[in-house]
């Protein structure tokens, strides 16, 4: 159910995605991407899951930084 609410986020922002929306918005994004992301590698293996969740953190506060030096 949240991966078709997610997709559908996906579909409905991709343009504005992509013409460089608010910097909030892609971070937010971001963010409940590794939460979800990590949820379903949870079921497999927790500890994996613990470690995919802090490296798409990581990944998204970088882009946050880089970006607001645009």
């Amino acid at each position: 159910m949240f991966f078709l609410l997610a997709m559908k986020v996906i579909s409905t922002f991709k343009n504005e995605w992509e013409n460089k929306i608010s910097i909030d918005f892609q971070a937010m994004y971001g963010f409940l991407f590794a939460q979800y992301a990590s949820f379903k590698i949870m079921e497999i293996n927790p500890a994996v899951a613990t470690i995919t969740f802090k490296a798409l953190v990581i990944r998204y506060l970088k882009i946050l930084f880089y970006k607001s030096f645009y």
